[in-house]
């Protein structure tokens, strides 16, 4: 999942840019269309507690990650390779402050058993006993974030346009690729054990040199891409192998975000607000399935 992934954040991120991959001689190349997923048919019964039920091996996980929210922020739902990116505005939602918990229903999944299929972030002690829809995320990179907006900006800091000489292929290659472009002053920086991007922007004569040393990886299979600069690097590295994490970038911090990987991968979901009888606010829902 995380090779396409890496993918579809460089298509979609460049086309938002108005950018194109850079040739050996500075010339832009052209990129190709990206493509939106299309959204995913809505589930026969569109709650956590439906799909728990009628979902092939459902299961409810009950706080299985936390997340803080500041005073005068809001919660913020978008893919991992856009949320604090310069791309696109996320779904948001405001929110009192405060640590919530969030429970996920997993069950068997393309991605494999035990993947998310609905994640809810109790919001308040009441249950839900209506929703409204807030509208879709898109996930392209299977990576689902929910962030205290404004810390997680804060912390992950300002992004650019700038982009990225990459790799691409099985860790055994990436490793074997690492200390010869150091030696020739372009040094990789991991993502996940499958990708890692150069240590500076992209500059003339760094095409060339990756793809002449990706030429000789173990079995050939090294894959040269171009990247912008995405706060998804930074949430894929800390999920490393997983499916979930908190995304805490300050030690000892509290966790500004939670990272989930959608079972059903890449596709637009739909996002709701839950509200208890007396109209306050309870639950948000991403509902990752069928």
């Amino acid at each position: 999942m995380r090779l396409r992934a890496a993918r579809g954040l460089a298509g979609r991120a460049l086309v938002a840019l108005g950018l194109g991959a850079a040739g050996c001689g500075g010339e832009a190349r052209p990129w190709a269309a990206y493509e939106e997923p299309k959204r995913r048919p809505a589930p026969a019964d569109p709650s956590c507690e439906g799909l728990a039920r009628s979902q092939p091996g459902g299961r409810w996980v009950e706080g299985a990650m936390r997340l803080r929210v500041e005073a005068g922020s809001r919660l913020e739902i978008a893919d991992a390779g856009v949320l604090g990116g310069p791309y696109e505005e996320p779904i948001a939602l405001e929110v009192p402050e405060g640590t919530y918990a969030l429970d996920l229903v997993t069950g068997e999944a393309p991605g494999g058993a035990g993947r998310a299929l609905c994640a809810r972030l109790r919001l308040g002690p009441a249950a839900a006993a209506s929703w409204r829809e807030l509208g879709d995320v898109v996930l392209d990179t299977d990576v689902l974030v929910i962030a205290d907006g404004a810390a997680y900006r804060r912390t992950l800091g300002p992004r650019t346009g700038a982009l990225y000489a990459a790799l691409e292929a099985d860790a055994p290659a990436i490793e074997s690729l690492r200390p010869e472009l150091a030696r020739r002053g372009l040094p990789l920086v991991p993502i996940v054990p499958t990708l890692a991007r150069a240590s500076r922007p992209l500059a003339p004569g760094d095409e060339r040199l990756v793809r002449d040393v990706a030429a000789g990886a173990r079995g050939g299979r090294a894959r040269f891409l171009v990247e912008p600069a995405s706060p998804g690097w930074d949430v894929l590295s800390r999920l490393g192998d997983g499916d979930r994490a908190e995304i805490t970038f300050a030690p000892g911090g509290p966790p500004v975000a939670v990272a989930v990987e959608a079972g059903r991968g890449s596709g637009a979901y739909a996002v709701a607000a839950g509200y208890g009888a007396g109209g306050e606010l309870a639950a948000l829902e991403v509902r990752l399935a069928p």
